[in-house]
């Protein structure tokens, strides 16, 4: 896996989060990873065709789901990741992997994306297409928000 795809999925999220009023959008880690994404409670999963192929997964809590989208909905309370949290998110989703795409296309790597498929539960895992991939911490205003690219190029 190319770092520079990972960077540019990492900073495409940032960019969008500060775009959308997070204040303080900041990295706080990496880890290596095998085969699957364990929920945190809701995933966002997104597939990548023709330049690059794979996944990418976009892992919160619940409770960071409705936070994600209470921010985006000027401050209206959650109490659990109902259907209009969902789409929030998932449209936040497709907004960082899109930018991301385009940024990746920029480099001379065609990129298209899939709508965002949402997964709910914290028992449950994603397969992604990569024996090992990365996940990137963020932080959006103090709520946790993990990246996970598991992708090669085509």
């Amino acid at each position: 896996m190319n770092a520079a795809w990972i960077a540019d999925f990492s900073d495409a999220a940032m960019t969008v989060a500060g775009q959308l009023g997070f204040m303080e959008v900041i990295q706080t880690g990496a880890t290596l990873q095998e085969k699957s994404v364990a929920s945190r409670g809701l995933m966002v999963v997104v597939g990548l065709t023709d330049g690059l192929t794979g996944n990418a997964v976009y892992n919160m809590s619940e409770e960071a789901a409705c936070q994600i989208a209470s921010k985006m909905m000027c401050g209206m309370e959650f109490a659990s990741a109902d259907e209009m949290v969902q789409s929030a998110v998932g449209e936040l989703v497709n907004m960082m992997a899109g930018n991301a795409a385009t940024v990746v296309s920029a480099r001379g790597i065609q990129v298209n994306i899939s709508p965002p498929t949402v997964v709910i539960g914290s028992e449950c895992a994603v397969e992604v297409r990569a024996e090992l991939f990365l996940c990137v911490e963020l932080s959006l205003d103090l709520i946790p928000f993990e990246i996970c690219l598991a992708v090669e190029s085509a």
